[in-house]
C-alpha cells in the first residue's frame, strides 16, 4: 500500500494537522447536508448517513474521552431521531 501525503500538511504540528482535517470533514459534510435539504442529491438513506459520518470524523479529535468511552459503552444502541421542519 502506497502512503498518500499533501504538501499542504507538511509544515503543520500533529494538533493543526488534526485541524485542518477536522476542518475539511466538517465542510464536506456541511456541503452534504445543504445538498440534500435543497434537494440538488438525492435524498436517500446513505448521503445522509454519508454525510453524518464525515460530521461525527469532524468532532471526534475534539470529543473528550470520557464521553467517547461512555457512548461506546451503552449496551444497546440509541435510535436516530429524524426531525423535519
Amino acid at each position: 500500500m502506497s502512503q498518500v501525503f499533501s504538501w499542504d500538511l507538511k509544515g503543520l504540528s500533529p494538533a493543526d494537522r488534526f485541524f485542518h482535517l477536522a476542518r475539511a470533514y466538517l465542510d464536506c459534510s456541511g456541503h452534504l447536508f445543504r445538498s440534500l435539504k435543497d434537494k440538488s442529491l438525492k435524498r436517500t438513506f446513505s448521503h445522509a448517513q454519508s454525510a453524518a459520518f464525515l460530521f461525527e470524523h469532524s468532532v471526534e479529535p475534539f470529543t473528550p474521552i470520557w464521553l467517547q468511552s461512555s457512548l461506546c459503552s451503552e449496551k444497546e444502541p440509541k435510535p436516530y431521531t429524524i426531525i423535519q421542519n
